[in-house]
C-alpha cells in the first residue's frame, strides 16, 4: 500500500493473528510473509511501518524454530543489525530484544550472530557518550559473551577497543537512575571483557 497508516495497520494485525499461535506462524511463513515484512522493515521510509514490521517478525520467529530458520535463509539477521545501527530509538530497542530472546531460545543463533560480526558492531554504538538506548545494546552484547567464547574472544581484543569505551560508559552512568541497569551491565560485561584476567590465565 501507498498509505503508512494501512502498511503499519498490517503488520501489527499479523503480529497480533501469530503471536504464540503455531498454526498462524506455519501458514503466514509458507505464504512468504516474513519476506514481506523484511523488506517493511530494512526498506519503508516510514518509522512506524519499519518498527511494526520488526515487531511482526518477533511474533513470527518466537518459539517456532520454522519461522526462525527461514527468517535466517532470508539473512534477517543483517537486517536486524542494520535496524539496531539505525538512529531510531525504537528500532534499536526492539532489535537489541529481539536478537537477545532468540540467542536466549537457541544456542545456534547466538554462534551465527557472533560470526556474524555482531560484537563489532554493538562496539561501535558504544563509542558515542551514553544515552538511554545502551542499556539495551549492553544487554545484548552482554548475552552473547555469556554464551559465546568466540564473541568473547573477539570482545577482549584491545583493537576494538571495547574495554576503554565501558570505563568511559561506566564513568558517565554512576549515581544516576535512569542509568542504572546499563551500569549493571558495563560492570558484568568489564569483568568479562577485561583483558588482565586473560593476561593472568596465560601466564600460569
Amino acid at each position: 500500500s501507498q498509505h503508512p497508516s494501512l502498511r503499519t495497520g498490517a503488520a501489527h494485525l499479523v503480529a497480533e493473528i501469530c503471536q504464540n499461535n503455531e498454526y498462524c506462524q506455519d501458514k503466514l511463513v509458507q505464504e512468504g510473509f516474513l519476506e514481506l515484512l523484511c523488506n517493511q522493515l530494512d526498506s519503508d521510509d516510514d518509522e512506524a511501518c519499519r518498527v511494526k514490521a520488526l515487531y511482526s517478525i518477533s511474533c513470527l520467529c518466537r518459539d517456532y524454530t520454522p519461522g526462525r530458520e527461514a527468517f535466517s535463509k532470508l539473512d534477517g539477521w543483517s537486517i536486524v543489525v542494520r535496524a539496531i545501527l539505525s538512529d531510531i530509538p525504537k528500532l534499536r530497542t526492539k532489535g537489541c530484544f529481539f536478537l537477545g530472546v532468540a540467542c536466549d531460545d537457541n544456542p545456534k543463533t547466538v554462534e551465527e550472530l557472533a560470526r556474524m560480526g555482531l560484537v563489532q558492531q554493538l562496539a561501535s554504538i558504544l563509542q558515542v557518550p551514553l544515552e538511554l538506548t545502551h542499556e539495551h545494546v549492553l544487554r545484548l552484547l552482554l548475552t552473547l559473551v555469556q554464551h559465546s567464547q568466540d564473541a568473547r574472544r573477539e570482545a577482549i581484543d584491545p583493537a576494538l577497543g571495547i574495554e576503554s569505551a565501558l570505563k568511559d560508559r561506566l564513568v558517565e552512568g554512576q549515581g544516576k537512575d535512569e542509568f542504572r541497569e546499563s551500569v549493571a551491565h558495563i560492570t558484568n560485561l568489564m569483568k568479562l571483557c577485561s583483558t588482565k584476567d586473560e593476561e593472568e590465565t596465560a601466564d600460569r
